[in-house]
């Protein structure tokens, strides 16, 4: 006898409608879907990684760079994620992109603000977009780089940076990355 929300099932069992293949099979591509990654992994390149290397020890230096190279890649129309090295840089950044160009306005914000701003200023929150600009001023390497197309390291002369990113040099390298470097 048929019993309410039940139907017989190919073993002669009761199951729910609930536990029907359709359901089941849609369940599991679901379930499977959120284990692989957000990207088309097929279209996918490895990123281009590029240490720029300043000549001098100075913070603020490392950091203005920071905003240009953000301005000059949000100005070709590309997303751009700032990684800081903590919460204080990140508003330091946020405070020296309103004003290290007086006739320019760079769109940006910090992460938890708005993470679909053009620029985005944060520490390790994964990027809302996609195959942008990675900008890197922490010491070590982003947990999420394959997610952008282009890698930059700002390495000033302070000899604790320089030996972080020389050991972030040879990780990428590890990686089987090509990190190339570019003397400013």
């Amino acid at each position: 006898m048929p019993v309410a929300g039940h139907s017989p099932g190919y073993d002669g069992y009761r199951r729910s409608e609930l536990c029907s293949r359709s359901f089941c099979i849609a369940k599991i591509r679901e379930q499977s879907s959120l284990l692989q990654p957000p990207f088309n992994i097929e279209n996918l390149q490895m990123p281009r990684i590029e240490f720029y290397v300043l000549s001098s020890k100075d913070a603020t230096g490392r950091l203005r760079a920071a905003c240009q190279l953000a301005l000059k890649a949000w100005s070709a129309g590309l997303p751009v994620f700032v990684r800081g090295s903590d919460e204080a840089q990140c508003g330091e950044l946020d405070e020296l992109l309103w004003t290290f160009k007086a006739e320019r306005f760079v769109p940006h914000d910090l992460h938890h603000e708005a993470p679909l701003s053009p620029v985005v200023l944060g520490i390790d929150e994964v990027p809302s977009t996609e195959q942008g600009v990675l900008i890197n001023l922490g010491s070590s390497l982003s947990p999420h780089v394959e997610r952008f197309s282009r890698i930059i390291e700002i390495v000033n002369q302070q000899p604790e940076l320089l030996s972080a990113c020389r050991e972030n040099f040879r990780t990428y390298r590890q990686r089987g990355y090509d990190p190339q470097r570019v003397e400013l």
